[in-house]
């Protein structure tokens, strides 16, 4: 016999009265806060919190009797414990001093059988036969069945007049053939020859249409990344060692600039410097990108840091400012601090701190 097991409604008496839920009829709500526990019994329409509490109650004992000027008599003793109905009235108070007896709690009811088990789902439907083999080769034939037995030789023919001396008689009728014995039993099945090899795949079908495009996504569209490599214009770099204030313009190696311009040399310990152009003009200004990095982190382990927004400020001292001349043949840079623009700590091992690169469009 299985084991059942029934389990009811159960919370603690706040979450009772704070969603104060409808019992049904007869439906049990156990209260957990305290034990033994305390239980109500729904009637199918009065709300939690309007539902006496349910229990096993003896009947109210006597009232005691009232004295004059004297104390209240004594309570009378409960009586046994009954199956749990709607609370009575309140009974006449007895005395003060001893109160009857609690009642027993009753028993815990069984538990609920467990629910059935869930339909099971369909099969799925069978995948395709693959194609027949070839047919194997045919088997050899069997032997040949045993010669049926020969016929009875028919009866000599009568025997004819005897002729003369000199003429023989003629001969007499040969006898009839007799029947063709039965045929024989027909010999054993040969073996069935191996089956043969499983033919070619078949021609795979045409792809099937592809499927309409999803709809474009949302999300604002992302930077502009930087210029590819080989994407216009001359590519520059001037390489600076540092120094104690700022960078050793003196030293700085320029590469990769095209023709008509040249780096001047600067300071040992400058926060500035210029290049010389040709083939401009006040309608025909040079156009170019900068970007540059500066060698930063401790002794021995350098690392590079971008300083790209150190760039392309006209005005104030935040950063490196650029001016072309009236006559567009030279441009100055300055603002190139190392305290604070361009904080850069050492150089590298080839004995740069800053390296300036130009991207030279006209």
């Amino acid at each position: 016999m299985p084991n059942i097991q029934l389990q009811f409604r159960r919370d603690s008496s706040a979450n009772w009265s704070l969603f104060n839920p409808v019992l049904a009829s007869g439906e049990m709500g156990i209260e957990l806060d305290f034990y033994p526990y305390l239980f109500k019994i729904g009637n199918g329409t009065t709300p939690w919190n309007a539902l006496p509490y349910g229990g096993f109650t003896g009947p109210t004992g006597p009232a005691g009797g009232g004295g004059g000027g004297g104390g209240s008599g004594d309570t009378g003793a409960t009586g046994y414990t009954g199956y749990t109905g709607p609370t009575g009235p309140q009974g006449v108070p007895g005395s003060a001093v001893n109160t009857g007896a609690t009642g027993y709690t009753g028993y815990t009811g069984y538990t609920g059988p467990t629910g059935s088990t869930g339909v099971t789902g369909t099969t799925g439907p069978t995948g395709s036969t693959g194609a027949t083999g070839a047919t194997g080769q045919t088997g050899s034939t069997g032997q040949t069945g045993a010669t049926g037995w020969t016929g009875s030789t028919g009866p000599t023919g009568p025997q004819g007049v005897p002729g003369s001396a000199v003429n023989t008689g003629a001969t007499g009728y040969t006898g009839y053939t007799g029947p063709t014995g039965p045929t024989g039993t027909t010999g054993f099945t040969g073996v069935t020859g191996p089956t043969g090899r499983t033919g070619p795949t078949g021609i795979t079908g045409p792809t099937g249409q592809t499927g309409p495009s999803g709809p474009t996504g949302f999300g604002d569209t992302g930077p502009t990344g930087p210029a590819g490599s080989g994407g216009g214009g001359t590519l520059a770099v001037l390489k600076v060692p540092i120094a104690v204030t700022n960078f050793n313009f003196s030293t700085a190696v320029a590469t990769g600039f095209p023709s008509g311009w040249t780096y001047v040399v600067g300071g040992a310990d400058a926060s500035s410097f210029s290049l010389t152009i040709s083939g401009y003009s006040a309608t025909n200004i040079p156009v170019f990108v900068m970007t540059g990095y500066i060698v930063t982190g401790a002794v021995g382990t350098p690392t590079w840091t971008n300083v790209q927004r150190q760039f392309g400020v006209q005005t104030g001292t935040a950063a490196l400012q650029s001016v072309v001349n009236n006559g567009v043949n030279t441009i100055t840079f300055t603002n190139i601090t190392k305290a604070s623009n361009f904080p850069a700590t050492q150089n590298d091992t080839n004995g740069y701190a800053l390296y300036i690169f130009f991207q030279i469009l006209n």
